[in-house]
């Protein structure tokens, strides 16, 4: 049987330091076609139409003020000059952080869209015959620290915002080409 490959661009692993053990895990996340349905059955709610309301929720907060200092954060050349730059933006920064983290799935309390899709972009890159146990794991199935980290979050949302887009690109460019092929 051949081994699945998956674009790279899809594919995110995190080296995890355990401090109690002093050992790394490297820990693979996935975005790819299970990722959808195993969100549903999860939340309930379409992985895109989640990300729709994520994306939404993102711009009610994201003005020139915030725009600029996530710029200047990336132009900063050391951590004081970064530091320099949160505390001086701090309010927008919040804004932008809090909007990211709080936007819930279809306004229900409980797990949260970042969490939601670090569980499913996880369990996609375990084996088949994993998926099941992993899913009864739910949140513990990642060490507490990944949670808070903000950039591998959205770093997650972002593979899944891009795959959800391909695969929308692929499907009209696969009905314009069966619609071609009729006439």
């Amino acid at each position: 049987m051949a081994l699945k490959r998956y674009s790279r661009k899809y594919v995110k692993t995190y080296i995890y330091h355990d401090p109690e053990s002093g050992e790394d895990d490297e820990i693979t996340f996935i975005a790819n076609g299970y990722l959808f349905p195993l969100f549903k059955s999860l939340s309930g709610v379409e992985l895109s139409d989640a990300l729709n309301e994520y994306r939404t929720g993102l711009l009610n907060v994201v003005d020139e003020a915030s725009i600029e200092a996530m710029f200047k954060i990336e132009q900063a050349q050391s951590a004081d000059e970064k530091l320099a730059v949160i505390k001086n933006n701090s309010a927008q920064l919040f804004n932008l952080l809090k909007a990211a983290n709080s936007v819930s799935v279809s306004g229900e309390p409980g797990l949260d869209l970042i969490e939601l899709v670090m569980i499913c972009t996880r369990i996609c890159a375990l084996p088949e015959d994993e998926r099941s146990e992993a899913l009864g794991y739910g949140t513990e199935l990642l060490p507490k620290e990944l949670y808070e980290d903000p950039s591998l979050a959205l770093e997650l949302i972002a593979m899944a915002i891009n795959y959800d887009g391909d695969v929308k690109k692929n499907a009209q460019a696969v009905q314009i080409m069966r619609r071609a092929t009729k006439s």
